[in-house]
């Protein structure tokens, strides 16, 4: 109660306040571009103090308590850093990171440049998009739990209540499978469950990209006998690559600290295991916090490259 009463009574009140006195303390200056300047000044500090507290603070903390040993009072250098190359859990960790990296990526851009191209030669474009766009207003978490149903796995000579379970059944030479249960499965059956819900933001954002695609190339193509392959991977994929490049570092930057889902299915167990995941196991049940700091770094420096990257893409 009292964090809450702070967060939304006693911190607004404050930067009004701020505000107000810096209005005031500006207002006499009569060179306009110094008194702009300190405006500007006054009025993002709250902001970078806000930033600074939640982000840059804890970023600093962990960087420095990736040093020290379990404990986080003494000094280890860089062991904890030579610990994530050197662990083989660590490295089925880095693995399943890569996988996500990879297969989850390619997925959902994939599954969202069909679909855009696909619904946007059909007159029923408006329904193929909706029904595309729905699992996005399902949480990550309710995803966990709808796909944990229908991933349900009873014993072989049992009646399988799971939906995949059930229709794995039915096909011949596959059968019902321990989805979440069986370590060479539970990353990708977890991934297939991320894909549908991502798919539709991938193919919002891509369908916007083919309909800014100009129509006069497109006819100018069709006129010189081009067919609908060779318009499209002349044409409209080359038109399409930037936006492409932008949601495929997007999803990058999801698969690379993705967390929720996960820990909702498996808690990173059966082999599904991820950085993120990783870290709140070294935490909270190892109570190792120089492994978990230097995870956590790790995995900062890892996207980092990505977001710059991306924020360049969606300035051009």
């Amino acid at each position: 109660m009292t964090s809450l009463l702070i967060g939304v009574v006693l911190i607004p009140i404050l930067v009004i306040m701020w505000l107000a006195v810096a209005e005031a303390a500006t207002a006499p200056i009569r060179r306009r571009r110094i008194q702009e300047r300190l405006r500007a000044g006054a009025w993002i500090a709250p902001t970078t103090a806000v930033l600074g507290t939640v982000l840059l603070y804890p970023t600093a903390y962990s960087v420095v308590k990736s040093f020290y040993g379990a404990n986080g009072s003494s000094f280890v250098g860089f062991d904890n850093y030579t610990y994530i190359f050197t662990d083989s859990t660590v490295l089925g960790v880095l693995k399943n990171n890569l996988i996500w990296v990879v297969l989850f990526t390619v997925a959902t851009t994939g599954v969202g440049l069909v679909v855009a191209i696909c619904a946007d030669r059909v007159r029923y474009e408006r329904l193929a998009m909706t029904l595309v766009m729905l699992p996005t207003a399902i949480s990550l978490s309710a995803t966990a739990v709808i796909f944990q149903l229908m991933y349900r796995y009873q014993p072989a000579d049992a009646k399988q209540t799971g939906t995949v379970s059930a229709l794995a059944a039915l096909i011949p030479g596959v059968g019902s499978q321990a989805w979440v249960q069986n370590p060479s499965l539970s990353t990708y059956s977890i991934i297939f469950a991320s894909v549908w819900v991502h798919a539709g933001i991938a193919t919002v954002i891509l369908s916007a990209a083919v309909k800014a695609v100009p129509a006069e190339l497109v006819e100018a193509a069709r006129v010189d006998g081009a067919n609908g392959l060779r318009v499209m991977r002349h044409v409209t994929l080359p038109a399409l690559w930037p936006t492409i490049v932008v949601v495929g570092t997007t999803e990058v930057i999801y698969a690379l600290k993705v967390f929720d889902i996960i820990y909702i299915m498996t808690g990173g167990s059966y082999d599904s295991d991820v950085i993120s995941t990783h870290v709140y196991t070294e935490l909270f049940l190892a109570n190792d916090l120089g492994h978990a700091s230097a995870l956590a770094v790790f995995l900062v420096v890892l996207v980092m490259p990505i977001v710059a990257f991306n924020i360049r893409q969606l300035r051009k």
